[in-house]
């Protein structure tokens, strides 16, 4: 029987068929050989040889078998036309027709070997024993990853062969990609999950496998050496190692109250959304401790993103910890930077005041306790606070007024009401607060002068208004230092209770402010409350005065009336 030239397709057909089982066989003795010496396998990339001699083996069967084919079909017509003589036949077998079946079984398995091999660098693990890809004797000899596993790296590792990373360095950090446009470098530095330093590793050769071009390596390599964030920590022979030289500017995953931790009153911690989701299931964990001397988890029952440190935290350092996945799905543990030390909390001597609501002054911010309330009383009262301050430059006694709400900055702790009020850093002379309702009542009222400041201030008061007073009427009115002093003695609330008008005339018009300079004075109208005090039956009230040179001064108080203000009663001194 004899063969048509077409027939020969079944010997074309061996040619991938033979190449795609070796490739499978190198591959699955090279991860017999991974799995033996413990080297790392990694799944994602394992197929990729499969993938490329599958294709391979398509693509020339179906050019193998189409061009026999045509072959075929050729011969058979010539024979057909007798054209022996042309076509002659040798054993069976036309001699044309071998001899181009011969050359393309041999021509295409050749070229394709040899353009895998051209490319093969870009496939990892096409072929074990080629050695081509992750598996390349580089990476085995690569300083780079010699001392990135000495290192032992945390936090986050950027790279542009994050593949290798993967692969190869075994270390706490995670390893992503490095951006092929040098204008996103910053951007992927700043949004670098987990916690800790971040690294940034160049291998001068990459890896191939990121798609970018060589001119972007290029410029990648030099937006580096660049960077003000970064600082190099070693130049190496194929790369170079940096590190981030802050992390404060990036988002952290986790931060705590802004003040530092106290017995009795809720310390928290926040997660940051915009670092991931918090797991389900996962408590929160905290604990006590520091990282030099280690860190023991607190016995809490229920936790929850809040803590009310006790007394046997005082003096220990807080963290928090909770499990979130990143905007990769990484399950990533998220952990508080450690607090400042527990502090003790208010004592008595800190004490200023006794009520309804124990006041502590510790620093420069007022404590207010009630150890037995309810949150539903308090809710909604409010806290007249006036604060009596000397300036620091002139001298000058002034008044600022804090009132603030029970909303703000409060808490209740096993049965106590607690809240909390910020001064200005200033010399403080006084203190003077209380407790209003809902509807406004007073509820309580308490003044605190501290000794050696009111000392301090009894010493001004009494060297401004020694003498004569500059002005009589309702109140003797004085000229302090660089401030006009309200006196009147006895005094009652009902004296207070009307505005003080106040009106300067400047020796130089143009002093005045631009809204001012029509009327021709300044006004600095006032109520008693914003400067003024009460105490030993006196009333006393401090007003600063502008710094412009004032040549006439006019004041008094005065009442809503018909068609305007009626006075009460009227002074005033100057020319």
């Amino acid at each position: 029987m004899r063969l048509a030239v077409g027939d020969w397709w079944l010997v074309g057909l061996t040619t991938p068929v033979l190449l795609a089982l070796v490739m499978a066989a190198g591959h699955a003795l090279r991860r017999c050989s991974d799995r033996k010496s413990d080297a790392p396998v990694v799944s994602d990339v394992a197929w990729g040889p499969l993938r490329v001699f599958g294709g391979f083996a398509i693509a020339y069967l179906t050019l193998l078998v189409t061009a026999l084919l045509l072959m075929d079909g050729a011969l058979r017509y010539a024979r057909r036309r007798s054209l022996r003589r042309i076509v002659p036949r040798r054993r069976g077998v036309p001699a044309i027709g071998g001899g181009l079946a011969a050359i393309l079984m041999l021509a295409l398995p050749l070229q394709a070997a040899w353009l895998v091999v051209l490319h093969g660098r870009a496939i990892p693990l096409w072929n074990a024993g080629m050695q081509q890809g992750f598996v390349e004797p580089r990476w085995g000899k690569s300083e780079s990853l010699r001392y990135v596993l000495e290192a032992a790296l945390t936090g986050a590792t950027l790279s542009n062969a994050y593949g290798v990373m993967r692969l190869y360095a075994h270390s706490p950090a995670r390893h992503y990609g490095l951006p092929c446009e040098p204008d996103h470098l910053r951007s992927a530095l700043r949004n670098a999950p987990g916690a800790g330093d971040v690294h940034v590793l160049y291998f001068s050769e990459g890896d191939g496998q990121r798609g970018c071009s060589r001119q972007q390596d290029d410029d990648l390599r030099n937006a580096l050496s660049r960077e003000p964030l970064l600082e190099m920590v070693a130049e190496l022979a194929d790369g170079e190692l940096y590190r981030l030289r802050e992390r404060e500017f990036l988002p952290t995953a986790m931060f705590h109250s802004p003040d530092p931790p106290m017995k009795g009153k809720p310390f928290a911690a926040f997660f940051n959304k915009s670092r991931g989701q918090r797991l389900s299931g996962h408590p929160w964990r905290w604990e006590k401790g520091s990282d030099a001397d280690g860190w023991t988890s607190l016995p809490i029952q229920r936790p929850t993103y809040m803590y009310i440190p006790t007394a046997a935290d005082v003096g220990h350092r807080l963290r928090a910890s909770v499990y979130y996945a990143d905007q990769l799905g990484n399950r990533v543990k998220a952990i508080i930077k450690p607090s400042e030390p527990v502090q003790a909390g208010a004592s008595e001597a800190d004490r200023i005041l006794r009520s309804r609501y124990d006041v502590y002054l510790r620093g420069n911010r007022l404590t207010y306790e009630n150890r037995s309330c309810r949150w539903e009383d308090e809710y909604g009262t409010r806290f007249p606070l006036a604060v009596y301050s000397l300036d620091s430059e002139s001298g000058t006694p002034e008044r600022d007024t804090l009132d603030f709400a029970w909303s703000q900055s409060s808490w209740q702790n096993n049965g106590a009401c607690i809240t909390e009020r910020q001064l200005p850093d200033k010399d403080i002379v006084g203190i003077r607060t209380g407790q209003v309702d809902r509807d406004g009542n007073p509820l309580w009222e308490a003044e605190h002068w501290f000794e050696e400041s009111r000392r301090w201030l009894d010493g001004y008061l009494s060297s401004s208004t020694s003498g004569e007073p500059a002005a009589r009427g309702v109140f003797d009115i004085y000229l302090g230092a660089g401030s006009l002093i309200y006196v009147k003695e006895p005094c009652a609330r009902a004296d207070t209770e009307a505005m003080f008008f106040l009106h300067l005339i400047p020796a130089d018009e143009d002093d005045l402010p631009e809204e001012r300079k029509q009327y021709g004075f300044d006004n600095l109208d006032f109520i008693f409350d914003q400067h003024g005090e009460r105490f030993d039956g006196k009333c006393l009230a401090t007003v600063p005065l502008p710094a412009y040179h004032i040549s006439k001064i006019r004041t008094g108080q005065c009442v809503p009336g018909v068609g305007g203000f009626n006075h009460i009663w009227e002074a005033g001194f100057g020319r």
